[in-house]
């Protein structure tokens, strides 16, 4: 497992989170929902595995920081803060997350729950917008647009209030390694000219 959690409570995974619950985790980074016990507050952490290679994963997270640092939509999720323990670098985000879109759509299919319409269609709106907004951006490393690229559920989150962010945006923690490689677990998504190799465009965000 990437950045192991500790086994109790009395253990703070990175000498700092408690309550930890994973969210997302893959070959290369783990997205982690806990509480912050310098402020208290509930947010959730994406760590790097330190068995893998150090300056990309710490590249890596330095973009997903960047893009989230100032976000253009109110459901692009925000960074505040990029940190590092021992050998464990690492992104906190200002957001009481607690599970990830596959779970929730888990959770209505078991208990044979839909969304009805109107929120549904409020949902997908969000969502749009959010990666309408992301796309106007431009990174200043690569010369394109900010994009998720390939879209997977892990990408949005929700808190138990139902509130919702997405994240992902300068380096897709849930779908690629620090070198690039798909190692998304769960259920994706991407434009076909995406999949054959063309840069990924707000347009192609929204196909995926």
């Amino acid at each position: 497992m990437v950045a192991t959690l500790p086994r109790t409570s009395r253990d703070p995974w990175l000498s700092r989170f408690v309550h930890c619950e994973t969210l997302t985790d893959n070959a290369a980074f783990l997205v982690v929902a806990c509480i912050d016990v310098a402020t208290q507050q509930r947010v959730f952490v994406v760590a790097a595995d330190p068995r893998g290679p150090r300056e990309a994963s710490r590249a890596a997270l330095d973009r997903l920081y960047a893009a989230h640092r100032e976000p253009p939509h109110e459901v692009i999720a925000l960074a505040i803060e990029r940190g590092e323990h021992g050998d464990v670098p690492f992104v906190v985000f200002d957001f009481p997350a607690r599970l990830d879109f596959d779970r929730v759509l888990q959770i209505g299919l078991d208990s044979g729950r839909k969304a009805p319409y109107a929120e549904a269609d409020g949902f997908t709106t969000t969502l749009r917008d959010a990666l309408l907004a992301s796309g106007k951006r431009i990174d200043a490393e690569t010369g394109h647009a900010i994009c998720l690229g390939t879209f997977a559920h892990a990408n949005v989150l929700f808190a138990a209030d139902g509130r919702h962010v997405l994240f992902g945006f300068g380096f897709n923690v849930v779908v690629y390694d620090a070198l690039g490689r798909m190692v998304v677990r769960g259920r994706f998504f991407q434009a076909p000219e995406v999949a054959v190799g063309s840069v990924p465009t707000a347009s192609s965000d929204i196909i995926a």
